[in-house]
């Protein structure tokens, strides 16, 4: 999961610093890292399943906007 912090991923973020300098992280990715994450972690055994359209030539099958 990507909110799983023993994951190491180049999405995490400092959301805030304490007044005793502990920091506490948040996720933060756009829509390419939501397509890595569907094509490579959730559905990786299997064919790529999203990527990115900016102008579709056709209607896709299904989408998310993101």
């Amino acid at each position: 999961m990507v909110y799983d912090r023993e994951k190491n991923h180049p999405y995490w973020e400092v959301a805030h610093v304490d007044e005793e300098g502990n920091k506490f992280y948040g996720v933060c990715f756009d829509a390419e890292a939501f397509v890595y994450w569907l094509n490579n972690i959730r559905f990786g055994k299997r064919k790529k399943v999203a990527r990115l359209l900016v102008t579709p030539n056709k209607t896709p099958n299904k989408k998310i906007n993101f």
